[in-house]
């Protein structure tokens, strides 16, 4: 994916470059409603919950095992994209902790 999105890279400081270089912003699923809080507050917009929509149940059709071997080849070839996702995904830990501080800090100052 990573030559897809941005060309080869030798490392990961390089993708990591080439990335913030390319995207403005990049959101991840797991942290899907602060992303969308956070994009949207960028475009001066506001973001509303609404229910889940279009959600993949699971099912014998949908759940599948690949053998070991093609899990390390996935691994092999996709390195930079799983370090990208484990950088994201620490800093969106991160990020979210804060959001919860400042919001329960701006709740118990409006009492």
């Amino acid at each position: 994916m990573a030559q897809t999105l941005i060309g080869v890279a030798a490392s990961f400081h390089i993708y990591l470059q080439k990335m913030k270089h390319t995207y403005t912003f990049i959101g991840l699923q797991e942290f899907y409603h602060l992303s969308m809080t956070i994009l949207l507050k960028a475009l001066k917009k506001t973001y509303k919950i609404v229910p889940p929509k279009n959600v993949t149940i699971a099912n014998n059709k949908n759940q599948f095992e690949i053998s070991y071997k093609t899990y390390n080849a996935l691994l092999d070839k996709h390195s930079l994209d799983i370090r990208m996702y484990e950088y994201l995904f620490e800093n969106y830990a991160r990020l979210s902790e804060r959001f919860f501080v400042y919001q329960h800090q701006q709740n118990n100052s409006n009492k």
